[in-house]
């Protein structure tokens, strides 16, 4: 009796093309540079964070102030922070 459709195994171009894919998927992870903080990050926080948690005080919220470091990885009352070095 021969197993239904679905539980057949893949032919063997199948399992080329996916042996390739998991091959290009590894070598891409592989080479993932480190985010570059000023030309990745700052100009996100700075379109949509910045007007409510930037250097104008009047406008800002929650005390968070993500324009300067020190002001993003300060801990809050409750021991945690807006950001976490590496995370």
């Amino acid at each position: 009796m021969r197993p239904p459709r679905t539980l057949r195994f893949c032919s063997s171009w199948q399992h080329r093309l996916l042996y390739f894919v998991l091959l290009a998927a590894g070598q891409r992870l592989s080479a993932v540079e480190p985010v570059d903080f000023g030309r990745e990050v700052l100009p996100l926080l700075s379109e949509n964070c910045f007007h409510c948690h930037g250097p104008d005080a009047g406008a800002r919220k929650a005390d968070l102030r993500l324009d300067t470091k020190e002001g993003a990885f300060l801990k809050n009352k409750d021991g945690a922070a807006a950001l976490v070095a590496g995370d």
